[in-house]
Formats: structure tokens, sequence, C-alpha cells
């Protein structure tokens, strides 16, 4: 009987927060984040980039989703739901903002014309509104990158 109550309730669950995984759209952050690419191309011809975003306004996401994850719950089914709620709302809010992320940096590269064969990703860390992604680009320094973007004449 316990076990039938769990079932139904998870069901139910997933049937309600599924609605909101489908509404996710990267359009929603238009506006509300600023991006910028650091490109730097090394005596030897490497080109690598930063690629950084932040929120305009940290408050856009509310501090329950932030901190759903460490919210503590008590013992009836009811408390135990809506944390489930809420953790599983953080995450289509992490998710859409890591498209979002992704997707302003294919975007910058594509408009800065950087890497155009692609990149090699060395690192990122993605935060609640804030994100930072290095990479390293497939093709070496062309003529017209080295007049574009500044040598650094340090070797790493």
């Amino acid at each position: 009987m316990k076990l039938t109550v769990i079932a139904v309730l998870a069901i139910a669950i997933l049937s309600t927060t599924g609605c909101a995984f489908n509404s996710v759209d990267p359009d929603d952050y238009v506006g509300k984040f600023r991006d910028r690419l650091q490109a730097e191309i090394l005596e030897d011809g490497l080109k690598l980039f930063t690629y950084k975003a932040r929120l305009t306004n940290p408050s856009l996401i509310p501090l329950e989703e932030r901190l759903a994850q460490d919210r503590p719950f008590g013992r009836s089914q009811e408390d135990y739901r809506d944390y489930v709620i809420a953790q599983k709302n953080a995450q289509a809010e992490r998710e859409l903002w890591v498209r979002q992320v992704e997707l302003g940096l294919e975007k910058t590269l594509e408009m800065s014309g950087f890497c155009r064969e692609g990149y090699h990703e060395l690192n990122r860390f993605i935060d609640f509104d804030r994100a930072e992604i290095r990479g390293e680009c497939k093709e070496g320094a062309n003529d017209a990158d080295r007049k574009k973007y500044p040598v650094s004449a340090t070797q790493r």
C-alpha cells in the first residue's frame, strides 16, 4: 500500500513538472545577461579564448531555486513533494542557463570568426549567475587572425 502511494505520488510529480521542462526556452535570457569573448593568439600561432557570461541581475533566479539543494524538508509527503519540485525547477533553470551559455559561445565564435574549424574545450565553470568557458581553436592563426587579434608574447 505504501509503495503504491509513493509510486502514484512520483508519477504525479513527474507529470506536473514535465510540462515545465517543455517550456524552457533560451530566449528567456534575451537582454538579461552580458557576455564577452577574450581572444588570444600566442607567438606560435596557437589560438586560445575565454568566454565569460553573467546575468545582469542575479536576482532573476529566485533564491529558493538557488538554495533548493540545501533546503531541509519535514517528514510529511507534502514537504517532500515541494522539495522535489523545487529541485526539479532548479535543475531546469540550471539546464536552461547552461544551454544559454553554450549558445552564446557558439554564436559569439561564429560572429567573430575566431575558431572557424571548431574548438577544444579546455575547462568550464558554470554557476547560477555566471559562467566561463576556456578553449583552444582547432586551427592555427593565419595572417588575418594576427591582424585582427593581438599576438601575446606569453608562451604557455
